[in-house]
């Protein structure tokens, strides 16, 4: 039930299959998202297994609540941000 819920949060995510994939720094990774083009790449040797499409598809959830204006968690999310650091110290 949870991944099938998670799929549906990715809701238009495009998934990519990648031959050595590069970070921006030109490091290989296993995966990455794109927030710009929506988009998941995997690398197509190290990228393919649960771990990393997991991981990636918690970025997409995660990027879409924050564009959500409408979203509780996005309005939390601000609300922590914009608390002095003092005051989350204490």
């Amino acid at each position: 039930m949870f991944v099938k819920k998670f799929i549906r949060l990715t809701g238009t995510t495009k998934i990519q299959v990648v031959p050595f994939l590069t970070d921006s720094s030109n490091n290989q990774v296993a995966g990455l998202f794109d927030p710009k083009t929506n988009t998941i790449k995997l690398d197509a040797e190290t990228g393919i297994n649960p771990h990393v499409i997991m991981h990636e598809m918690t970025h997409a959830v995660t990027s879409a609540e924050i564009s959500n204006k409408s979203s509780p968690l996005r309005k939390q999310l601000n609300v922590l941000l914009s608390t002095p650091d003092e005051k989350l110290n204490q």
